[in-house]
């Protein structure tokens, strides 16, 4: 379904999308929609045609978990894939995995980091992560760290340092430089 001016349109999958199970999505600073699928890998809805990037495009991903776009480059979390940076074209630019510090095979979600626009966090299957300069760390800049998996994060804004996660079962978590506090 695309939403546009106020009204909605429905179509059939076509070329391009590949999968109506949609685990992501993100709209980017130039209006495209990014769509990550289950197995569809992800595909990008804008103005003209349909463009899907996955194995077929020498991406790596057939399943996106999340999206997360600069708006030039994109960050795709691939399930039991790691972690990728591509550009839009679909050009792998860096992938991370365990043996690269991500905690764990799948990076469910993504946000950057609100005090240091270009590092970001990532939540993965065993733990949070901070991606800063091309490097992962297992802690944040102001020693935020967290071992139990994370499908859910956001970094607010409002209160600098401070991360809300998830694993989507238990209590949701404030995590801040403070402590920890579980809500629920």
């Amino acid at each position: 379904v695309r939403w546009q001016d106020g009204t909605s349109e429905q179509g059939p999958l076509g070329p391009g999308l590949d999968d109506w199970r949609v685990r992501a999505f993100l709209q980017d600073q130039r209006g495209d929609l990014w769509v990550g699928t289950f197995s569809g890998g992800l595909s990008r809805l804008g103005v003209g045609a349909v463009r899907s990037l996955g194995m077929s495009e020498g991406l790596g991903i057939n399943s996106a978990t999340a999206v997360l776009s600069d708006g030039e480059q994109i960050w795709v979390g691939a399930f039991r894939g790691g972690l990728f940076r591509t550009n839009r074209l679909g050009e792998r630019l860096q992938h991370w995995s365990p043996e690269q510090g991500l905690p764990g095979e799948t990076a469910w979600a993504l946000d950057f980091d609100v005090e240091q626009p270009s590092a970001l966090w990532v939540g993965a299957d065993q733990g949070l992560a901070w991606l800063h300069q091309g490097r992962l760390h297992s802690a944040g800049p102001k020693g935020q760290r967290w071992s139990g998996r994370v499908s859910v994060l956001y970094a607010d804004p409002l209160k600098p340092g401070t991360l809300w996660i998830s694993d989507r079962v238990n209590p949701i978590v404030e995590l801040s430089p403070n402590g920890i506090i579980q809500h629920g």
